[in-house]
């Protein structure tokens, strides 16, 4: 074999390696039009809001809505979409909240709604978008109350890792967290990349980074294309969970979630060193469906945490 055909056969799979890759984390970074879709108002919900920008910690510019209690606020609450979401999709859970008389920031994660970015991580360095929210309630806002957070799947995530680093927030609420991104990718990947939704180029990109190559074939890329490292101890919730200590926390999780298992759930469950931890598992609800499965159970887990971790400040 000649060295110049050598040469074209390294370079070939050079290019092979850059396009999977490129394919693998298109899922995850770059514009996504959906990730931006304001798809419902506050005033859809009868709810007054002011809209509010502030910084990440790490600079990144975010955009959320400020909805006021309904009445004699108890404390506020930062609401946290899931991947693909934005602060529109939680405002049928802000509607509950200011009627149980809850102070809502319903934010958007970076690279979400209005918020500034171009790819999504694990939910490390959406933490620091949490951290970013608590430093301006507790500094733009006349009076907050107790600070809680409440996030959905990959927001739930990065609401555990904002409480292991921030002693200002006073309790969580983890609706469908995964407990590790490489465990959620193995269960979704295959579940998503079925998805008739999705482009062929997404669903392409999501067997991809289910293969047993996504390692080697993936982070380099993502880290090529955002200048982060994924990293497996990083993104562990199991190691995040025990450093919350000893503040409530509320586990939910849908019965039917093939993506993060009721099972994954008792586990940071069981990690939670807090003697008001607590436990929903919604029957029939699947990853996406754990409040519209069970409104009223729902509503009255949520309210009822809230109302018993928050009382004491």
């Amino acid at each position: 074999m000649t060295l110049k055909r050598t040469a074209y056969i390294f370079l070939s799979l050079v290019a092979l390696w850059i396009c999977a890759g490129f394919f693998a984390t298109m899922p995850i970074v770059g514009d996504h039009p959906f990730w931006r879709q304001i798809r419902a108002q506050p005033q859809d919900f009868s709810l007054h809001s002011e809209f509010v920008s502030f910084l990440s910690t790490d600079g990144v510019r975010l955009t959320a809505w400020f909805i006021p209690a309904k009445g004699l606020s108890k404390g506020t609450v930062i609401l946290v979409h899931g991947i693909d979401g934005n602060r529109s999709d939680m405002l049928p859970r802000a509607w509950f909240l200011c009627l149980a008389h809850y102070s809502v920031l319903d934010m958007d994660l970076r690279a979400h709604g209005g918020s500034q970015g171009d790819y999504a991580t694990p939910g490390y360095m959406e933490a620091r978008d949490i951290l970013g929210a608590v430093s301006y309630l507790r500094h733009s806002r006349d009076y907050v109350g107790p600070i809680a957070v409440f996030g959905h799947s990959y927001g739930a995530v990065a609401a555990l890792y904002a409480a292991a680093h921030s002693p200002n927030i006073a309790a969580v609420v983890s609706d469908s967290a995964f407990i590790s991104f490489e465990n959620m990718m193995k269960r979704a990947t295959d579940l998503l990349a079925k998805d008739p939704d999705r482009s062929t180029l997404d669903r392409l990109g999501l067997r991809l980074a289910g293969s047993r190559f996504a390692e080697w074939m993936v982070v380099p890329i993502y880290y090529l294309r955002t200048g982060i490292w994924p990293s497996n101890h990083r993104a562990d919730v199991l190691l995040a969970v025990p450093k919350i200590g000893h503040r409530p926390i509320l586990f939910i999780a849908g019965q039917l979630d093939e993506i993060c298992p009721p099972a994954n759930t008792l586990k940071m469950y069981n990690a939670a060193l807090s003697p008001q931890k607590a436990l929903l598992i919604v029957p029939n609800a699947d990853h996406d469906s754990t409040f519209i499965a069970a409104p009223h159970l729902y509503q009255d887990t949520v309210v009822h945490f809230l109302q018993t971790a928050l009382s004491s400040f």
